[in-house]
């Protein structure tokens, strides 16, 4: 493939590759030794690249994959993937089909979705492998705690699936008290010897994120499940148990235009903000289409030219308009940084999730198809440095 030019874009971001593997290996020097690591990819991987990230985590010792949905999964397969690729939400009747066919495995949450997936499975002619979620306490997907061991049993009058992990979804775990968290872990436990006890063993058990794996160690079990930890961003209420994490992702874009406006000068939409004295104002392409969002009018800051800069007047489209003042360097082409960093200066997404009253999570996702995301390598043997597409 060729590589990619920054010159050619607008705006990009860069996945710094050497940084996903140092928090891979971050993670497993927390774990006990038998654990596995299931990397949650969904929603492309928090917009970092699904396909990207496993292809650069499976050499590494990567375990298992955990997606949202069937789609998700099935492209992953299709493209190569051959470790375990497990859907963690609920399928849609329709999805049960495609799934089973291409090998993927699932969780079920009751007694119907267990009979339609043996009813697919059987019509196929191949076998459903299954994950039971029991709700120990997030009040969203999975069987109730109470109900579990039953449906647990149930699986034994199929003929079609093979039951092969049983899990469960903290609610609250990087909370100051652990109360609840140990409550769910009680829980789980119960209904894991319970199952034992029926003559059910051999099952693979998986309920820690990144905050349950360091906060909670006994909520390892079998396998983990880190999400955006792999990708640099720390959980809440770790004080100083918290992992070495590097960032992964960074946001950029391109200045376009820069003027001198004058005091008393207006900018953007609806005139939110006047120049009070005599300025620069570099105009930069990206815009709310992208994912820069308009709820960031007048709350965040970028960088141009290693300097902090605010952005001024209201986010559009298109473009943001930045108050370089009279001293930073900036031309038309410099290099706006959104997220990351740029000389001794650093903007966090945790920085523009706050701001916007959300989580980074939705930071990241929320970056638009327009901008292309670009794979950082780690130094080469001649010592450079190289791009090139993730999507």
């Amino acid at each position: 493939m060729k590589t990619p030019r920054i010159e050619n874009e607008r705006a990009w971001a860069e996945i710094d590759l050497a940084a996903l593997r140092h928090n891979f290996h971050a993670i497993r020097k927390a774990l006990q030794p038998n654990t596995r690591v299931l990397a949650v990819l969904k929603a492309n991987a928090y917009g970092h690249g699904a396909l990207e990230v496993a292809k650069e985590l499976i050499p590494e010792g990567l375990d298992a994959i955990g997606v949202a949905n069937s789609r998700e999964a099935v492209a992953l397969v299709e493209a190569g993937v051959r470790i375990p690729v497990v859907v963690l939400g609920s399928l849609m009747d329709s999805e049960f089909i495609e799934a089973i066919s291409r090998g993927v495995q699932f969780c079920v949450s009751s007694q119907s979705e267990l009979e339609h997936a043996e009813a697919c499975a059987a019509m196929l002619g191949k076998r459903a492998y299954l994950h039971i979620m029991v709700d120990t306490g997030m009040g969203r997907l999975g069987v109730s705690h109470t109900q579990a061991t039953k449906l647990i049993d149930a699986t034994n009058c199929c003929e079609n699936v093979s039951l092969v992990g049983l899990a469960t979804h903290f609610s609250s775990a990087a909370d100051t008290d652990p109360a609840f968290s140990a409550l769910q872990i009680a829980r789980f436990t119960l209904v894991r010897l319970s199952s034992e006890a029926a003559g059910v063993s051999g099952l693979v058990t998986h309920a820690a994120s990144h905050a349950a794996l360091i906060r909670f160690p006994e909520a390892q079990l079998d396998m983990v499940r880190p999400g955006l930890a792999l990708f640099g961003l720390q959980a809440e209420g770790l004080g100083e148990a918290r992992l070495d994490l590097k960032r992964v992702f960074s946001l950029h874009a391109k200045v376009l235009h820069v003027k001198v406006v004058e005091a008393g000068t207006p900018v953007s939409y609806s005139r939110l903000w006047t120049a009070q004295e005599r300025t620069r104002i570099a105009t930069v392409a990206i815009g709310y289409n992208d994912g820069y969002r308009v709820g960031l009018t007048g709350k965040a800051e970028v960088i141009i030219g290693g300097k902090r800069c605010p952005v001024v007047g209201r986010v559009t489209m298109d473009y943001i308009m930045v108050d370089v003042g009279m001293d930073t360097p900036v031309e038309r082409g410099s290099i706006c940084t959104l997220i990351g960093s740029q000389g001794g200066a650093e903007v966090r997404a945790e920085e523009l999730a706050k701001a916007l009253g959300t989580v980074p999570y939705e930071i990241f996702c929320g970056v638009g198809s327009r901008v292309k995301r670009l794979a950082l390598h780690a130094k080469s043997v001649e010592g450079g440095e190289s791009l090139r597409l993730v999507a």
